[in-house]
């Protein structure tokens, strides 16, 4: 089946679903309006027999709680179908490249890094926009994060994982769609900080206090009930409650308050959790234990009993015969010093998860055009049918492209005949391959390798810097980092700031030294001066993409060719335009 057909099914699928849900919470809440009806009218008609008016009451009351439990249960399954409709839609619009109203993680660009700028790793038309499917905000975070790390450890347990989750396409989106109905004011670092400074509220006496407090309770209930005891009894153990609960009453306040919405976060986050726990993954960001669902469970229910003592018959009576808020706070307490310094495992276990369900989605839906690249031994990138991923397929131009260890190709060509669109698809494709994800290609065989460039440089007026020294300044910065570690480095016409003999003199220099360095590189340029390295250094060679001009009319192949560029289309261009005269 085709992946159109795919996404459009689940979406039909979803949608037929969310619109049976909705006509089932208009009904229930109908038949919520009837038992209301029904309940007062039984109770009005048999006024006069006290058993009769109970039991009606009871019943009624009952089964209107049932149907209120119920319209809840309907409405979160109406949004869980909802939010699985919208996945389903967001897949249909990025299978067709209409992508950009997406999330482009602008905020995320970092200016002193190795590539960030330069192959459109984050912005309008990204690599980051087009992969991102992220809900929780820390893993949008980790997901900037995981495409600008240069990272060549792990490559295959990266790999690995993408993998698994890439033919978990169901799952994937369950998750997805379970995280997006977290609404909650409370924040996980709030949480966590909460955690940490967390004030113990039943200490000393108070840990036992409510139980000793209950049994009393209990005991004279029941001996008021046979009449031991008069009923003023009962009011001094009421009176006796309340004192101690009003001196936890400043303390109770403040946590409660504190966390008075954290409980339906919670409660997602065990259900999250569970999938994770229900579901084999062979990689290395499982649970480290068995049970937390539960654990996250129980604190959510645990907060969320606290959060209903603003109920009258709770807060007084619950509280003067049994301290319900301290044994509650008990119970917090027991469960904050037993499980405080897991949370942020916890925490970051669930954002690995949803940063690496967005790179399975990308693999899954790539399936037909990439490949996962096989890690050799040897250094250099050897690469079949290497195309750009931000391009639609019937728009890609495809190459070969080998380039071996310390060696340096210089890339020469026309105005618009792909020069730059070549440079970014093979920074992009290696930042794809650290990534752990599959590459546009047919085959693609390489040895780990850390990416730098400098292909956008710019002026910067903030610090009073011409465009040459911003250009000088990024090319001392790749000379330092190149001292440190091999890089394969791809430059996009540098010197542009200067005139045309300290330029090829300079790029003539640069190349020389770059190419007595541990590092492997592309360097595209106008200057054809510059393919004359090739002619006294062996790992320098020269490539070009060529343009030809057929009955009158510009005409560009893409292809990368052996040799230098003969052919340029600026004075053509300017000609055709009506620029300049022919």
């Amino acid at each position: 089946m085709k992946l159109e057909a795919y996404y459009e099914n689940r979406r039909k699928e979803f949608s037929d679903k969310a619109s049976h849900l909705k006509q089932q919470i208009f009904y229930n809440s109908l038949i919520r309006v009837a038992i209301f009806v029904i309940g007062v009218c039984s109770i009005y008609y048999f006024h006069t027999s006290g058993s009769i008016v109970l039991i009606s009451f009871i019943l009624s009351a009952a089964i209107f709680l049932f149907f209120v439990k119920r319209q809840v249960d309907l409405k979160k399954e109406y949004a869980h179908h909802q939010a699985l409709q919208e996945i389903n839609e967001k897949e249909l619009h990025c299978l067709k490249f209409q992508f950009k109203s997406f999330d482009s993680g602008e905020d995320l660009k970092v200016s002193e890094h190795p590539y960030c700028l330069d192959i459109d790793v984050f912005g309008k038309g990204s690599i980051f926009q087009y992969i991102n499917r992220t809900v929780l905000p820390p893993a949008r975070r980790k997901l900037g994060a995981h495409l600008l790390a240069n990272s060549i450890e792990d490559v295959d347990a990266r790999q690995n994982i993408v993998k698994q989750l890439s033919v978990e396409n169901d799952w994937c989106q369950q998750f997805l769609a379970e995280a997006k109905s977290i609404k909650s004011e409370v924040t996980e670092e709030g949480i966590l900080d909460w955690l940490q400074h967390y004030s113990y509220i039943s200490t000393g006496i108070f840990q036992f206090l409510p139980f000793i407090l209950s049994g009393i309770s209990i005991l004279s209930f029941i001996a008021f009930i046979i009449g031991v005891i008069p009923e003023g009894v009962l009011m001094i153990l009421l009176l006796i409650g309340l004192f101690f609960s009003s001196l936890k009453l400043k303390e109770i306040n403040k946590t409660a308050a504190k966390m008075a919405s954290a409980h339906d976060m919670l409660e997602q986050y065990s259900k999250l959790v569970y999938r994770i726990e229900n579901k084999t993954f062979h990689c290395d960001i499982p649970f480290d234990q068995s049970g937390v669902s539960p654990k996250i469970k129980r604190f959510s229910s645990l907060l969320n009993s606290l959060n209903q003592r603003n109920n009258i018959m709770i807060s007084i009576f619950a509280n003067g015969f049994f301290l319900r808020d301290i044994w509650l706070c008990s119970k917090i307490d027991k469960w904050v010093k037993n499980n405080k310094n897991e949370v942020s495992v916890w925490f970051q276990t669930l954002h690995d998860y949803d940063r690496y369900i967005s790179l399975g989605i990308f693999a899954f839906n790539h399936a037909q055009q990439t490949s996962y690249p096989l890690i050799a031994e040897e250094k250099g990138i050897m690469a079949a049918a290497l195309g750009h991923p931000l391009l639609p397929e019937q728009q890609r131009v495809s190459n070969d492209f080998t380039i071996l260890k310390n060696q340096f190709f210089v890339i020469t060509g026309a105005n618009m005949a792909g020069k730059s669109t070549f440079l970014r698809t093979v920074g992009l494709s290696i930042v794809l391959a650290n990534s752990g994800l599959p590459i546009c290609a047919t085959s693609f065989r390489y040895k780990p390798i850390k990416l730098i460039s400098s292909m956008r440089t710019s002026d910067s007026l903030s610090e009073n810097e011409s465009y040459f020294f911003s250009e000088l300044k990024r090319l001392q910065y790749i000379v330092k980092e190149i001292k440190q570690d091999e890089y394969f480095i791809i430059l996009d016409e540098i010197l542009k700031g200067t005139n045309s003999k300290d330029k090829a003199e300079g790029s003539e220099k640069f190349l020389t030294k770059l190419s007595k360095t541990k590092s492997t590189g592309i360097i595209a340029t106008h200057d054809l001066s510059l393919c004359k390295v090739a002619d006294t250094i062996d790992s320098v060679e020269n490539k070009y993409f060529d343009a030809e001009i057929k009955d009158d009319e510009l005409f560009f192949d893409y292809t990368l060719k052996e040799g230098v560029c003969k052919n340029m289309n600026a004075s053509f261009l300017m000609r055709k335009m009506g620029i300049v005269d022919n």
